[in-house]
Protein backbone atom coordinates (compact mmCIF):
# COMPACT_ATOMS: atom_id res chain seq x y z
CA UNK A 1 0.00 0.00 0.00
CA UNK A 2 1.46 2.95 -1.07
CA UNK A 3 1.40 5.85 1.70
CA UNK A 4 2.57 9.53 1.70
CA UNK A 5 3.53 12.13 4.68
CA UNK A 6 0.84 14.03 6.32
CA UNK A 7 -0.21 16.91 4.95
CA UNK A 8 0.78 20.12 6.73
CA UNK A 9 -1.80 23.29 6.88
CA UNK A 10 0.89 25.95 5.77
CA UNK A 11 3.75 25.19 3.93
CA UNK A 12 6.98 27.75 3.61
CA UNK A 13 6.98 29.13 -0.46
CA UNK A 14 8.38 31.24 -2.90
CA UNK A 15 6.06 33.78 -3.63
CA UNK A 16 5.32 37.05 -5.83
CA UNK A 17 3.62 38.99 -2.78
CA UNK A 18 1.99 42.20 -5.07
CA UNK A 19 2.53 43.35 -8.62
CA UNK A 20 6.24 44.56 -9.55
CA UNK A 21 7.89 43.12 -6.23
CA UNK A 22 10.16 41.00 -6.13
CA UNK A 23 10.05 37.13 -4.57
CA UNK A 24 10.11 36.48 -1.27
CA UNK A 25 9.86 33.78 1.07
CA UNK A 26 6.35 33.51 2.92
CA UNK A 27 4.29 30.67 5.41
CA UNK A 28 1.34 29.76 2.71
CA UNK A 29 -1.93 27.38 3.72
CA UNK A 30 -1.33 23.89 1.71
CA UNK A 31 -5.01 24.31 -1.21
CA UNK A 32 -6.71 21.04 -0.66
CA UNK A 33 -7.87 19.97 -3.51
CA UNK A 34 -11.85 20.70 -5.24
CA UNK A 35 -13.63 18.70 -7.31
CA UNK A 36 -11.40 17.72 -10.70
CA UNK A 37 -8.09 19.02 -8.54
CA UNK A 38 -4.99 16.99 -7.45
CA UNK A 39 -2.71 17.94 -4.76
CA UNK A 40 0.57 17.26 -5.24
CA UNK A 41 3.76 16.83 -3.19
CA UNK A 42 6.13 18.44 -5.32
CA UNK A 43 9.18 16.49 -6.26
CA UNK A 44 11.41 18.90 -8.30
CA UNK A 45 10.66 22.66 -10.35
CA UNK A 46 12.84 23.88 -12.73
CA UNK A 47 14.03 27.30 -12.78
CA UNK A 48 13.86 29.23 -16.04
CA UNK A 49 14.74 33.06 -17.10
CA UNK A 50 11.04 33.63 -17.36
CA UNK A 51 10.94 33.51 -13.34
CA UNK A 52 13.82 36.31 -13.33
CA UNK A 53 12.00 38.41 -16.06
CA UNK A 54 8.79 38.20 -12.93
CA UNK A 55 11.44 38.74 -10.19
CA UNK A 56 13.78 41.46 -11.52
CA UNK A 57 11.72 42.97 -13.43
CA UNK A 58 8.38 42.89 -12.61
CA UNK A 59 7.27 41.45 -15.84
CA UNK A 60 3.61 40.13 -15.78
CA UNK A 61 2.83 37.11 -18.24
CA UNK A 62 -0.89 37.49 -17.22
CA UNK A 63 -2.50 40.39 -15.17
CA UNK A 64 -1.69 39.81 -11.64
CA UNK A 65 -5.01 39.34 -9.80
CA UNK A 66 -3.06 38.23 -6.11
CA UNK A 67 -0.34 36.82 -4.55
CA UNK A 68 1.33 33.38 -5.79
CA UNK A 69 3.92 31.13 -5.63
CA UNK A 70 6.41 30.99 -8.37
CA UNK A 71 7.75 27.88 -10.42
CA UNK A 72 6.10 26.98 -13.77
CA UNK A 73 8.28 23.60 -14.33
CA UNK A 74 6.92 21.05 -11.98
CA UNK A 75 6.50 17.33 -11.10
CA UNK A 76 5.00 15.86 -8.82
CA UNK A 77 3.76 12.71 -6.41
CA UNK A 78 -0.45 12.71 -6.20
CA UNK A 79 -1.15 13.43 -2.47
CA UNK A 80 -4.69 13.46 -2.18
CA UNK A 81 -7.33 13.23 -4.84
CA UNK A 82 -10.11 15.87 -5.42
CA UNK A 83 -14.10 14.97 -6.19
CA UNK A 84 -14.33 13.24 -9.52
CA UNK A 85 -10.67 12.17 -10.32
CA UNK A 86 -10.53 8.43 -10.56
CA UNK A 87 -8.20 7.82 -13.67
CA UNK A 88 -5.22 8.73 -10.81
CA UNK A 89 -3.58 7.26 -7.90
CA UNK A 90 -1.88 8.20 -4.78
CA UNK A 91 1.66 7.63 -5.32
CA UNK A 92 1.31 8.46 -9.06
CA UNK A 93 3.99 10.77 -10.61
CA UNK A 94 2.84 13.46 -12.93
CA UNK A 95 4.53 16.66 -15.10
CA UNK A 96 2.39 19.77 -14.67
CA UNK A 97 1.16 21.90 -17.93
CA UNK A 98 2.38 25.26 -17.45
CA UNK A 99 -0.82 26.88 -18.78
CA UNK A 100 -4.40 25.09 -17.91
CA UNK A 101 -7.30 25.04 -21.39
CA UNK A 102 -10.39 25.89 -20.97
CA UNK A 103 -11.21 22.68 -23.33
CA UNK A 104 -13.99 24.59 -24.41
CA UNK A 105 -12.59 27.58 -27.03
CA UNK A 106 -12.38 27.27 -30.57
CA UNK A 107 -8.15 27.07 -29.93
CA UNK A 108 -8.84 24.28 -27.74
CA UNK A 109 -12.00 22.12 -29.75
CA UNK A 110 -9.57 22.69 -32.94
CA UNK A 111 -6.22 21.00 -30.83
CA UNK A 112 -4.62 24.13 -30.64
CA UNK A 113 -5.21 24.75 -26.38
CA UNK A 114 -1.40 25.75 -26.24
CA UNK A 115 -3.33 29.67 -27.99
CA UNK A 116 -6.41 28.88 -25.34
CA UNK A 117 -8.39 32.20 -25.36
CA UNK A 118 -9.93 31.84 -21.97
CA UNK A 119 -6.70 30.12 -20.41
CA UNK A 120 -8.33 29.58 -16.47
CA UNK A 121 -5.10 28.99 -15.11
CA UNK A 122 -1.17 30.26 -15.12
CA UNK A 123 0.89 28.04 -12.79
CA UNK A 124 3.51 30.03 -11.75
CA UNK A 125 2.91 32.90 -13.47
CA UNK A 126 -0.15 34.22 -12.48
CA UNK A 127 -1.58 31.25 -9.68
CA UNK A 128 0.41 29.33 -7.40
CA UNK A 129 3.48 27.02 -8.65
CA UNK A 130 5.80 24.51 -7.69
CA UNK A 131 8.47 26.43 -5.26
CA UNK A 132 6.90 25.17 -2.33
CA UNK A 133 6.62 21.55 -0.80
CA UNK A 134 2.40 21.45 -2.07
CA UNK A 135 0.65 22.27 -5.31
CA UNK A 136 -2.57 22.09 -6.52
CA UNK A 137 -3.54 21.42 -10.00
CA UNK A 138 -6.70 20.38 -12.25
CA UNK A 139 -6.55 17.01 -13.34
CA UNK A 140 -6.53 17.82 -16.61
CA UNK A 141 -3.15 19.74 -16.42
CA UNK A 142 -0.77 16.96 -15.54
CA UNK A 143 0.55 13.84 -18.01
CA UNK A 144 2.18 10.58 -16.21
CA UNK A 145 6.13 10.65 -16.22
CA UNK A 146 5.79 6.79 -16.16
CA UNK A 147 9.44 5.79 -14.76
CA UNK A 148 11.17 8.69 -15.83
CA UNK A 149 13.44 10.39 -12.85
CA UNK A 150 11.16 13.64 -11.48
CA UNK A 151 14.05 15.89 -11.32
CA UNK A 152 14.97 15.30 -15.11
CA UNK A 153 11.09 15.22 -16.11
CA UNK A 154 10.66 19.14 -14.59
CA UNK A 155 12.57 20.76 -17.82
CA UNK A 156 9.64 18.88 -19.75
CA UNK A 157 6.98 20.83 -18.04
CA UNK A 158 8.19 24.72 -20.00
CA UNK A 159 12.23 24.19 -21.98
CA UNK A 160 11.48 21.00 -23.87
CA UNK A 161 7.61 21.55 -24.04
CA UNK A 162 8.20 24.82 -25.37
CA UNK A 163 11.33 23.47 -27.68
CA UNK A 164 9.34 20.90 -29.02
CA UNK A 165 6.06 22.91 -29.84
CA UNK A 166 8.30 26.00 -31.65
CA UNK A 167 10.27 22.78 -33.50
CA UNK A 168 6.95 21.41 -34.64
CA UNK A 169 5.61 24.65 -35.70
CA UNK A 170 8.60 25.21 -37.75
CA UNK A 171 8.62 22.07 -39.37
CA UNK A 172 6.22 22.67 -42.05
CA UNK A 173 8.89 25.26 -43.48
CA UNK A 174 12.28 23.14 -43.37
CA UNK A 175 12.80 21.36 -47.18
CA UNK A 176 15.22 18.81 -47.38
CA UNK A 177 18.68 18.97 -46.07
CA UNK A 178 17.48 22.30 -45.73
CA UNK A 179 19.63 24.94 -42.15
CA UNK A 180 18.10 25.78 -39.11
CA UNK A 181 19.43 28.33 -37.13
CA UNK A 182 18.57 27.91 -32.97
CA UNK A 183 19.97 31.13 -31.92
CA UNK A 184 20.38 31.08 -27.82
CA UNK A 185 21.76 26.99 -25.80
CA UNK A 186 20.12 27.15 -22.72
CA UNK A 187 17.36 25.10 -21.57
CA UNK A 188 14.94 25.17 -24.39
CA UNK A 189 17.71 25.70 -27.07
CA UNK A 190 19.67 22.01 -25.70
CA UNK A 191 16.09 20.56 -26.76
CA UNK A 192 15.70 22.25 -29.82
CA UNK A 193 18.90 21.32 -31.32
CA UNK A 194 17.99 17.18 -30.21
CA UNK A 195 14.32 17.70 -31.26
CA UNK A 196 15.91 19.08 -34.98
CA UNK A 197 17.93 16.13 -35.36
CA UNK A 198 15.27 13.83 -34.33
CA UNK A 199 12.54 15.12 -36.47
CA UNK A 200 14.19 16.96 -40.06
CA UNK A 201 16.94 16.28 -41.82
CA UNK A 202 18.78 19.96 -41.48
CA UNK A 203 21.75 21.54 -40.72
CA UNK A 204 21.17 22.43 -37.69
CA UNK A 205 23.70 26.02 -37.06
CA UNK A 206 23.97 27.05 -33.14
CA UNK A 207 24.16 30.72 -32.31
CA UNK A 208 25.34 31.60 -28.87
CA UNK A 209 28.08 33.15 -27.31
CA UNK A 210 31.70 30.91 -27.47
CA UNK A 211 31.59 29.45 -23.91
CA UNK A 212 28.58 27.74 -24.88
CA UNK A 213 29.28 26.60 -28.47
CA UNK A 214 31.47 23.12 -27.49
CA UNK A 215 27.95 21.96 -25.54
CA UNK A 216 25.62 22.96 -28.64
CA UNK A 217 27.96 20.72 -30.74
CA UNK A 218 27.33 17.99 -28.28
CA UNK A 219 23.38 18.12 -28.08
CA UNK A 220 23.65 18.26 -31.99
CA UNK A 221 24.10 21.27 -33.80
CA UNK A 222 26.14 20.41 -37.39
CA UNK A 223 27.70 23.93 -37.02
CA UNK A 224 28.39 26.55 -34.66
CA UNK A 225 28.20 30.52 -34.95
CA UNK A 226 29.58 33.04 -32.12
CA UNK A 227 27.37 35.53 -31.67
CA UNK A 228 28.15 38.77 -32.66
CA UNK A 229 28.27 41.44 -35.45
CA UNK A 230 29.74 38.82 -37.80
CA UNK A 231 27.05 36.07 -36.92
CA UNK A 232 25.01 36.72 -40.13
CA UNK A 233 27.39 36.94 -42.42
CA UNK A 234 28.58 33.27 -41.28
CA UNK A 235 25.45 32.38 -41.11
CA UNK A 236 25.00 32.73 -45.09
CA UNK A 237 28.36 31.50 -45.89
CA UNK A 238 27.50 28.19 -44.24
CA UNK A 239 23.71 28.27 -45.95
CA UNK A 240 25.76 28.63 -49.33
CA UNK A 241 24.16 32.26 -49.53
CA UNK A 242 20.52 30.93 -49.38
CA UNK A 243 19.69 32.01 -45.73
CA UNK A 244 17.99 29.67 -43.20
CA UNK A 245 14.41 28.16 -44.12
CA UNK A 246 14.03 28.50 -39.81
CA UNK A 247 15.32 30.77 -37.30
CA UNK A 248 14.13 29.83 -33.91
CA UNK A 249 15.02 32.42 -31.30
CA UNK A 250 15.16 31.60 -27.60
CA UNK A 251 16.64 34.73 -26.34
CA UNK A 252 14.02 37.54 -27.82
CA UNK A 253 16.10 40.49 -27.72
CA UNK A 254 17.21 43.00 -30.28
CA UNK A 255 20.31 41.90 -31.81
CA UNK A 256 18.88 38.17 -32.16
CA UNK A 257 15.54 39.00 -33.85
CA UNK A 258 17.45 40.93 -36.02
CA UNK A 259 19.99 38.37 -36.46
CA UNK A 260 16.94 36.16 -37.45
CA UNK A 261 15.30 38.31 -39.69
CA UNK A 262 18.57 38.79 -41.69
CA UNK A 263 19.69 35.43 -42.06
CA UNK A 264 15.86 33.99 -42.81
CA UNK A 265 15.57 32.66 -46.52
CA UNK A 266 12.73 33.79 -48.69
CA UNK A 267 9.54 32.10 -47.51
CA UNK A 268 11.12 31.20 -44.71
CA UNK A 269 10.49 31.22 -41.05
CA UNK A 270 11.50 33.06 -37.54
CA UNK A 271 9.92 31.98 -34.85
CA UNK A 272 10.22 33.40 -31.40
CA UNK A 273 10.23 32.10 -27.96
CA UNK A 274 12.92 34.38 -26.16
CA UNK A 275 11.06 36.62 -23.76
CA UNK A 276 14.31 39.23 -24.08
CA UNK A 277 11.99 41.93 -24.51
CA UNK A 278 13.41 42.81 -28.28
CA UNK A 279 12.10 44.14 -31.43
CA UNK A 280 13.47 44.45 -34.53
CA UNK A 281 11.90 46.78 -37.37
CA UNK A 282 9.33 45.21 -39.94
CA UNK A 283 8.54 46.76 -43.50
CA UNK A 284 7.96 45.91 -47.10
CA UNK A 285 11.79 46.09 -47.59
CA UNK A 286 12.89 43.49 -44.97
CA UNK A 287 12.96 40.69 -43.76
CA UNK A 288 12.98 38.97 -47.20
CA UNK A 289 10.13 38.65 -49.00
CA UNK A 290 7.20 35.84 -47.76
CA UNK A 291 9.44 35.37 -44.19
CA UNK A 292 6.55 34.58 -41.53
CA UNK A 293 7.92 36.36 -38.55
CA UNK A 294 5.89 34.94 -35.29
CA UNK A 295 5.72 34.25 -31.42
CA UNK A 296 5.05 30.84 -29.96
CA UNK A 297 3.20 30.22 -27.39
CA UNK A 298 4.55 26.48 -25.61
CA UNK A 299 2.97 23.41 -26.72
CA UNK A 300 -0.17 21.41 -26.86
CA UNK A 301 -0.78 19.07 -23.93
CA UNK A 302 -0.62 16.61 -26.54
CA UNK A 303 2.68 17.74 -27.73
CA UNK A 304 3.79 17.43 -24.19
CA UNK A 305 2.19 13.91 -23.93
CA UNK A 306 4.29 12.99 -27.16
CA UNK A 307 7.61 14.87 -25.35
CA UNK A 308 7.19 12.93 -22.18
CA UNK A 309 7.13 9.45 -24.88
CA UNK A 310 9.92 10.22 -26.38
CA UNK A 311 11.86 10.77 -23.23
CA UNK A 312 11.02 7.35 -22.25
CA UNK A 313 12.24 6.19 -25.10
CA UNK A 314 15.97 7.36 -24.05
CA UNK A 315 16.13 9.81 -27.19
CA UNK A 316 16.62 12.74 -25.29
CA UNK A 317 19.34 13.62 -22.85
CA UNK A 318 18.29 16.20 -20.31
CA UNK A 319 20.66 19.10 -19.05
CA UNK A 320 20.34 19.30 -15.22
CA UNK A 321 22.01 20.88 -12.29
CA UNK A 322 19.90 19.72 -9.19
CA UNK A 323 19.82 22.17 -6.12
CA UNK A 324 17.63 21.86 -2.86
CA UNK A 325 14.55 23.88 -2.85
CA UNK A 326 16.55 26.00 0.10
CA UNK A 327 18.73 26.99 -2.16
CA UNK A 328 16.14 28.21 -4.94
CA UNK A 329 17.82 31.83 -4.56
CA UNK A 330 21.33 30.44 -5.18
CA UNK A 331 20.04 28.70 -8.02
CA UNK A 332 18.61 31.72 -9.53
CA UNK A 333 22.02 33.96 -8.75
CA UNK A 334 23.59 31.31 -10.53
CA UNK A 335 21.17 31.79 -13.86
CA UNK A 336 21.65 35.87 -13.74
CA UNK A 337 25.81 35.14 -13.91
CA UNK A 338 24.62 32.73 -16.62
CA UNK A 339 26.29 30.13 -14.75
CA UNK A 340 23.83 27.15 -15.74
CA UNK A 341 24.11 24.86 -18.44
CA UNK A 342 20.67 23.90 -19.36
CA UNK A 343 18.12 23.72 -16.35
CA UNK A 344 18.72 24.26 -13.03
CA UNK A 345 15.84 22.27 -10.99
CA UNK A 346 14.85 22.49 -7.37
CA UNK A 347 14.61 19.42 -5.55
CA UNK A 348 12.19 18.34 -2.76
CA UNK A 349 13.11 16.16 0.24
CA UNK A 350 10.77 13.06 0.84
CA UNK A 351 8.78 13.56 -1.56
CA UNK A 352 8.44 10.45 -2.82
CA UNK A 353 5.42 8.25 -1.51
CA UNK A 354 6.39 5.02 -0.10
CA UNK A 355 5.39 1.41 -0.25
Amino acid sequence: MTTVQPVPETMRAYRIPAAGARAQWAETPVRRPGSGEILLRTAAAGVCRTDLEIIDHGVQFAPFTHPYTIGHENVGYVAELGAGVEDLAIGDAVVVNAGGTCGLCSYCRSGDDNYCSARPVYYGTRDDGGLAPYLTVRRRDVVGIGGLDPRLAAPLGDAGATAYGLVNAVRPYITDNGHVVVIGIGGLGSFALQLLRLLSSARVIAVDVAGKLEHARRRGAHETVVSGPDAAAEIMRLTGGRGADAVLDFVGIDPTLALGAKVARPLGCVGVVGTGGGSTPFGFFGPRPGVRMFTHASCTLRELEELVELTERGLLEIDAEFFPFAEAEHAYDLLRAGKITGRAVLTFDGARPTA
